[in-house]
């Protein structure tokens, strides 16, 4: 058997015809199947892999190949200049293909008005989960290094799952290599990182995990959110290949 029908296979236990086809009338739909919590124990040892934060690495490789072919993406630049009325505009979709299925990206600047009166905008990225195993428990650390805070609320979540959040202690960054370049590359080559302010926000109940940087003096930032997606254009007979 091939990789890539070992990769399907595991799809096949994630992705139920029956839920695919709930959410292709309603986008809001979250099957219970990909809401399902699984252990290492329950996945063959080839797959344990998928555990590890390092596993959205290979996410966003085949996201980064797409982006040169998507003229507005974001700048920080951009993003410094926008209106709140601009940034608060309609998002912007691109699809990208990672484990021969085709998944869709979709990018959009938020603001959030903070205590001291300044107006936060962000770039945030929201990103499929595509095959990465959320980790509770015991084995947390193993998978994902220390983690410095629980109980967190994230208020950009506030209508969703605000609550019940882990902050992952900083050296997990080293775990995210792709991911920390780009984001401080975004905000210009000169940029000193010792004025962004870094975090990585886990959610273990809901299968959610937002990377997040920030710049202290510019009030922008960009943020990689990862949450719960089916990949686009999937046919009937995706259930028949075993």
């Amino acid at each position: 058997m091939s990789n890539k029908d070992e990769v399907k296979i595991l799809y096949l236990e994630i992705i139920r015809k029956d839920e695919y086809e709930k959410w292709k009338r309603d986008p809001r739909f979250v099957g219970e199947n990909l809401l399902k919590s699984r252990t290492p124990g329950e996945v063959p040892p080839k797959f344990i892999n998928r555990f590890s934060i390092s596993h959205i690495n290979e996410n966003f490789k085949a996201w980064h190949a797409k982006l040169p072919s998507v003229s507005n993406f974001y700048s920080s630049d951009v993003v410094r200049a926008m209106t709140s009325a601009q940034s608060n505009s309609s998002p912007f979709k691109f699809a990208y293909e990672l484990d021969d299925l085709i998944w869709e990206c979709e990018f959009s600047v938020k603001t959030r008005q903070m205590l001291s009166g300044v107006t936060q905008k962000t770039l945030v990225v929201h990103m499929p989960n595509d095959g990465y195993f959320y980790i509770n428990g015991t084995e947390m650390e193993k998978f994902l290094g220390k983690v410095d805070k629980t109980g967190m609320l994230n208020a950009r979540h506030r209508n969703t799952c605000y609550d019940g959040w882990k902050k992952l202690n900083k050296q997990v960054w080293e775990q995210l290599t792709p991911f920390k370049e780009f984001m401080l590359g975004w905000f210009g080559v000169d940029t000193d990182e010792n004025r962004i302010e870094h975090a990585v926000l886990y959610h273990s109940d809901v299968n959610r995990v937002d990377l997040c940087m920030r710049h202290m003096d510019e009030h922008i930032g960009i943020e990689f959110s990862f949450e719960h997606s089916y990949p686009l254009g999937l046919e009937d007979d995706y259930w028949d290949t075993w």
